[in-house]
């Protein structure tokens, strides 16, 4: 079932953290999923493949996403699948206009997790991956019969600056 919604969609659903304050042993980590990294977790995002910073427009560009822990303490939370899914990256363009970035349009219901991790002192995880794709022609509002599954910036040919949340800037071109 290689087309299906879950092999195509699963592994672009993880961004989101959320935090908890130092945690002793036996203690439950917080279920709040939260918009972006928390205190002491940072977020790492890199394009999948480092040497590829050129796309076409239309064509899926994948990030790799990971939570490193930066403090000289264990940090337990979880991450939220649904909220990482439905938030969209923040994209400017090489003036630094900003670039309007539709959400998915479509409601999965019953898929989502919250999945705690704990992270030791310098140590990093790999948390999934997400999805966009450049379409200047890529309509606002829902066309039936055609579901936007993943982030899509309304923008063509050029040079651009895409954050997502809590995270630092990657530059990507489009030709």
């Amino acid at each position: 079932m290689r087309n299906s919604v879950f092999h195509t969609f699963l592994p672009a659903l993880l961004i989101t953290v959320a935090h908890t304050a130092p945690v002793t042993r036996g203690t439950p980590p917080a279920t709040a999923p939260a918009a972006g990294a928390r205190e002491g977790i940072e977020l790492v995002t890199a394009l999948h493949d480092p040497a590829k910073t050129r796309y076409g427009v239309g064509q899926i560009i994948w990030f790799d996403l990971k939570v490193r822990n930066p403090t000289d303490h264990v940090v337990e939370g979880v991450f939220s699948t649904e909220q990482a899914f439905y938030t969209p990256p923040a994209i400017d363009d090489a003036h630094g206009k900003p670039v309007q970035v539709l959400r998915p349009n479509v409601i999965f219901a019953g898929i989502w997790a919250l999945i705690p991790y704990r992270l030791a002192p310098g140590e990093a995880r790999d948390v999934g991956k997400a999805s966009l794709v450049f379409d200047p022609h890529a309509a606002e509002h829902d066309t039936p019969g055609h579901p936007r599954l993943q982030c899509v910036a309304r923008a063509g040919p050029g040079k651009y600056r895409v954050t997502y949340p809590a995270s630092h800037a990657i530059e990507v071109e489009i030709r």
